[in-house]
């Protein structure tokens, strides 16, 4: 079996050694008394170092601020916001450590998945196209692409919120179906010494290690966590054949002849200041990832790694409002070896090379791993915001604030011998906005209003791309302004009524404006005068909690349209036989509808259940070709149940999860084909846990299976569902 090329030890190295470093110094002087993990205190519950600074302006420790940009009271917005929080992030069995496997059970959320090294494909609402229609964020600043978001591993998190919605009048571009924001942890929550090791299918092995002390006003936090697995086939060959025989034969390229053999390596690291006298506080974090994935075939593999850093600069201009500065930095890197992949071969010239399928009686498709190129991308943003929020009005809280995001993309593919230059694309994208946002309570705080525009403009400059006609095209510049409203009244103690709009814009990939092609079979031509695309929605929700807290219910129809919306022509060349040009315009048009219900039950004393389902209708209304179409990745129907059983007094509990989703499809041409007609699927999870005190530090021994029922779907694409897996997990918890 060949050997993957290993991981460039620098990076991993400097990160153990730092973790270690912070390791040695933050581990509390003293044990704690050691208790289960307990829910953090309702967000509408003051908190003490504000009560003790009287009316200084300050920050609470558990609150949601992705749907509005300031603290606000999940019950007091006129949005649908899902909210997981950390403690239901640990009764979690997650077969893929990533964002998505923790957002999919709430309402709206569809998710697509593929290998480990890849993003989650999460659909908000039924607009599909995770890259351009959900906007991923870390810490309320937006990722520069869903690619980065794997560098998040879940036990990093304090929560992650989730809202719905057009919210580009909030964030800006990519946020049509809504947005989630992964909410990193600090040692507040997460503090203490935390080890552990879990082993699992596939013989992964998955070592944690995080240490978090407070120390007065500041708290510092280092993590380490490890995903180590011999991996499995995650295109097989059946998939291959099958497509190949449907007239795909490029797919047998994807075909794993060997399982994919991985070492991920995730690092956070954080330092928070926080003054509860005078409502100073700024901190510090970065998520690190590294990868070293095996391709599953002789001489293919992947390298790179993965940064996201944060920073929040914040404090009180007197009694008037709060200023807050934002500011991070974003690098994705990697490096790519590709091979010849699928040939055909006389079969007297095999020469021992795997035999994919015969093409005749005289000869075959193989695999040759002659090492053809380098791929080298990399993508850098930096993103800074400031924001003000001015509370001198009674009832009102008015926000005003200015965005700069600078991106830089970088792709060059070498040959095999790294000297020569095969195709090499250059491009940054300058992206400016202002926004204005107006929160108002009023009718004794029993009503709270919401509005809020947005102007983003950007630019794509310096750009060079060697395939192109022109290398050197013009720079495009293009413009949006989105807005966004609504509506909450509580007009009985137990109730709450909401009513909310707003649009949101995509802009496009980047190439579609500049790259002409005109070599190959295929060719493309570029519209520098593509629009953005537009989506407007609407939605009425109820919200309902019993007298007891013990049961909750909350329904939200919606309708929507996205105008505009990008459609690709293979059009045949008029004088070439053979080759076809892409060309993208603003042909389509799409409509969205749907209803979104979300149950919870308190059925005793530690027993509760869940249950969430979505009905969607989401269909091509306007386009030359596909008019009629479900647009793609978008289901019919969604959802997700569970159990939760918690017994604190003996220290132990129970999760039983499932989710399910309707068929969908790939792409909006509806191919009714096996993986381009994904199916319809259930599938199920569990997880058993028990905590044993040993003097004042706690253990936690854990069994959790995901896929219970071993369910064979299709989980996004060409990527088979890997079937069943188990892990067994020991936490030891020293200090928490």
């Amino acid at each position: 079996m060949p050997k993957t090329c290993k991981t460039p030890q620098s990076a991993s190295t400097r990160s153990v050694s730092a973790l270690l470093l912070i390791v040695l110094t933050a581990a509390p002087a003293r044990p704690q008394t050691a208790a289960p993990p307990q829910a953090p205190p309702a967000a509408s519950e003051p908190n003490a170092e504000q009560a003790k600074s009287g009316p200084v302006l300050t920050r609470r420790d558990v609150v949601v601020v992705t749907a509005t940009r300031t603290e606000t009271d999940v019950f007091e917005l006129p949005v649908s916001v899902g909210l997981v929080k950390q403690e239901q992030i640990e009764q979690k069995q997650f077969n893929n450590p990533n964002v998505g496997e923790i957002v999919a059970e709430l309402p709206g959320v569809s998710l697509g998945h593929g290998n480990r090294n890849i993003p989650p494909w999460i659909h908000l609402r039924g607009t599909g196209y995770f890259i351009g229609r959900t906007l991923y964020m870390v810490d309320e600043l937006p990722l520069a692409e869903p690619m980065v978001s794997i560098a998040v591993h879940p036990s990093n998190l304090a929560a992650i919120e989730v809202v719905l919605g057009p919210a580009s009048s909030v964030y800006g571009a990519n946020a049509s179906g809504g947005v989630v924001n992964m909410r990193s942890g600090d040692a507040r929550r997460l503090g203490g010494l935390t080890t552990g090791i879990g082993y699992g299918t596939f013989g992964t092995w998955r070592p944690q290690i995080r240490a978090g002390r407070v120390f007065g006003d500041w708290d510092l936090l280092a993590s380490y966590n490890g995903d180590k697995s011999r991996g499995y086939r995650n295109t097989d060959l059946a998939t291959g054949l099958y497509l190949f025989r449907n007239g795909y034969p490029s797919y047998l390229n994807y075909v794993n002849i060997e399982p994919q053999r991985y070492t991920n390596h995730y690092g956070y690291y954080r330092a928070g200041y926080r003054n509860p006298r005078n409502g100073f506080g700024f901190s510090l974090g970065a998520h690190v990832f590294n990868e070293d994935l095996y391709g599953g075939k002789e001489n293919s593999w992947t390298l790179g790694n993965r940064l996201i850093g944060t920073g929040t600069l914040y404090g009180p201009v007197r009694s008037f409002g709060m200023l807050t500065l934002r500011f991070g930095y974003q690098r994705r890197t990697g490096e790519t070896q590709s091979t010849r992949g699928l040939l055909r071969v006389a079969n007297n010239a095999i020469a021992g090379r795997y035999v994919f399928t015969a093409a005749d009686a005289n000869t075959s498709y193989v695999y040759d791993p002659t090492v053809t190129q380098f791929s080298t991308p990399s993508y850098t943003r930096l993103p800074v915001d400031a924001q003000m929020d001015i509370h001198a009005l009674r009832g009102h809280v008015i926000t005003a604030g200015v965005t700069y995001l600078a991106d830089r993309n970088r792709s060059l593919t070498l040959g095999a011998d790294r000297q020569r230059t095969l195709a090499r694309t250059d491009y940054d994208i300058g992206q400016s906005a202002a926004y204005f946002q107006e929160q108002y309570k009023f009718a004794r705080e029993k009503a709270s209003l919401l509005f809020g525009v947005r102007r983003d403009a950007w630019k794509y400059h310096d750009i060079f791309d060697s395939g192109s006609t022109n290398q050197r095209p013009p720079d495009v510049g293009k413009a949006a302004t989105t807005v966004r409203g609504g509506v909450r009244w509580q007009p009985l103690e137990r109730l709450g009524l909401r009513l909310s709009g707003g649009t949101s814009f995509w802009p496009g990939a980047a190439i579609w404006f500049f790259q002409n092609l005109s070599t190959g079979n295929i060719w493309r031509e570029a519209n520098p005068n593509l629009k953005p695309e537009r989506t407007r929605m609407l939605d009425f929700g109820a919200d309902y909690v019993s007298r007891d807290g013990r049961t909750r219910i909350s329904l939200t129809p919606y309708w929507g349209r996205i105008l505009d919306a990008v459609s690709y022509v293979y059009a045949q060349h008029p004088t070439l036989p053979g080759v076809q040009i892409i060309r993208t315009s603003n042909s389509d048009e799409v409509s969205l509808k749907g209803i979104e219900l979300a149950v919870q039950q308190e059925i005793s004393r530690g027993i509760s259940a869940f249950f969430n389902h979505t009905l969607n209708r989401s269909r091509i209304t306007r386009s030359p070709k596909n008019q009629g179409n479900q647009l793609r990745n978008a289901p019919d129907y969604m959802g997700s149940f569970g159990l939760t059983h918690v017994d604190r007094r003996r220290r132990w509990g129970v999760a039983l999860r499932g989710r399910y989703s309707d068929d969908r499809f790939y792409d909006d041409e509806n191919t009714h084909l096996r993986y381009f007609h994904m199916r319809e699927y259930l599938t199920m999870g569990v997880k058993l846990w028990k905590d044993f005190q040993t003097g004042e530090n706690r253990w936690t021994l854990s069994v959790g299976v995901d896929n219970l029922t071993n369910s064979k779907y299709d989980g996004e694409f060409i990527y088979n569902a890997p079937g069943r897996f188990l892990e067994v997990r020991l936490t030891y918890y020293f200090g928490r």
